[in-house]
């Protein structure tokens, strides 16, 4: 009877073992999941909510309406970094933001960071091609001041005579330069 025992005993210690086993990983995995969701929370308070659907459901299936994307996503944005900010304020026909510029660029293929978008988007204000409508928030003018903004112009030139490089314009020849 001692060797049945004997063999109970050692049965139920390798069933230990392993449900021991067991709940280490599904400790590692519990703590796996609760960094995860801490980041989400941090991202969350640092960003604002996101629209989040729940899994394998739509918007428009539970009764809410689905949020209107700033453009779509099927061709990747080529050119210079203007144009692609132009191309995305183009197809959002609504103001955006910096930040929804950045977004929508680098949902299309790219991977700009804040200061490339901010740059190309004070270039194109600078060239009259955008207007900033409040602080951080860009359109594109309407469209009779925007048919005619396109290539050189006099308006180039500041008020110094500074042309495109901001370097006034002098003479080759003047009397001062004897």
């Amino acid at each position: 009877m001692s060797v049945e025992l004997q063999d109970l005993i050692d049965r139920a210690t390798a069933d230990l073992t392993e449900a021991e086993a067991a709940l280490a990983a599904a400790e590692g995995r519990v703590a796996e999941l609760q960094t995860i969701r801490d980041g989400l929370k941090y991202a969350l308070q640092r960003y604002g909510q996101a629209e989040v659907a729940e899994a394998g459901k739509p918007k428009a299936d539970r009764g809410e309406a689905p949020a209107a994307a700033v453009v779509s996503t099927e061709k990747p944005l080529t050119g210079s970094y203007g144009d692609m900010a132009l191309a995305v304020l183009r197809e959002a026909g609504r103001p955006l933001s910096t930040a929804e510029v950045r977004e929508a660029i680098n949902a299309r293929g790219q991977n700009l960071n804040r200061e490339q978008v901010r740059g190309a988007v004070h270039y194109l204000v600078r060239r009259d091609r955008i207007s900033r409508v409040g602080p951080g928030l860009w359109i594109l003018p309407d469209a009779s001041k925007s048919a005619t903004s396109f290539g050189p112009a006099s308006s180039a030139a500041g008020p110094n005579g500074a042309g495109e490089n901001s370097a006034p314009v002098q003479p080759m020849f003047s009397p001062e330069r004897t």
